[in-house]
């Protein structure tokens, strides 16, 4: 059974570094994910309404990899180990050792991009903005340019099956065979003030102003360090071709 917690503005609902065993459902309110990095924090997410935190240590049961802050008035589900006890147990193993695979690659990407050469100090990021840079991209993007306001952000294909998706996508492709798109392709995550593409397990990988990601590459994940960046999902000739552009404000 699931048990509400409410937490005030300031409250830090899990703490870095702390054991843990508990994840936790978003009812209200909004919840900051942040980490500690040379003695500076580092924002990871602003997660809202609808989205879970804290699940990992409920698969690999190792200490919190960040800590979370309630950014105001928040109402929270608590899922304890315990509850989820008995649905563990009877899951067949093969299902849990890809799990806990899974979690094992998030905890790396994200100490990847602590280590990749994140800037702590630089102006302040005041707009981030997708846009197609085809007719297949621009169309599917609505015929305008997205604002992008929360983060990370998932895009990956649209499929029929959606339960076979390990995760929400922001943004849904509709592609067609031979596939450019993967299921989960890649997201933008931003590192306080520095916008990051990280590759989500996809076939073809993703090319990020010339430099590839993912698919048979070993890097995961890049930082976009232009204002207009262009970022290729799939082959080089894929029709899915965007540009992300990032507004700072004048130093």
């Amino acid at each position: 059974m699931l048990t509400q917690k409410q937490y005030r503005k300031g409250d830090v609902i899990m703490q870095e570094g702390d054991l843990g065993s508990s994840a936790y459902l978003i009812q209200s309110g909004r919840v900051e994910i942040s980490r500690q990095h040379e003695e500076k924090k580092i924002v990871l997410a602003i997660l809202e309404h609808g989205e879970v935190f804290g699940e990992m240590s409920l698969i690999d049961e190792k200490p919190r990899s960040a800590t979370a802050t309630a950014l105001e008035m928040c109402l929270l589900e608590e899922i304890t180990h315990d509850a989820l006890a008995g649905v563990w147990d009877h899951t067949p193993p093969l299902v849990r050792s890809l799990l806990s695979t899974l979690v094992e690659r998030i905890r790396g990407v994200d100490e990847q991009i602590l280590a990749s050469g994140a800037s702590l100090v630089q102006a302040s990021i005041t707009r981030v903005v997708l846009s197609g840079m085809t007719r297949e991209a621009t169309g599917q993007l609505g015929g305008r340019p997205r604002e992008i306001t929360r983060f990370p952000f998932h895009v990956g294909r649209s499929t029929d099956r959606a339960w076979f998706s390990s995760s929400k996508n922001d943004l849904l492709l509709n592609d067609a065979p031979p596939y450019n798109v993967s299921r989960n392709h890649f997201s933008l995550t931003r590192c306080n003030q520095d916008i990051f593409v990280v590759d989500r397990g996809s076939t073809r990988g993703t090319i990020v102003n010339g430099n590839r990601i993912g698919g048979h590459s070993s890097v995961r994940n890049i930082m976009c360090d232009q204002e207009e960046n262009v970022i290729v999902i799939g082959s080089p000739e894929s029709p899915f071709q965007l540009q992300l552009i990032i507004e700072r404000e004048n130093e």
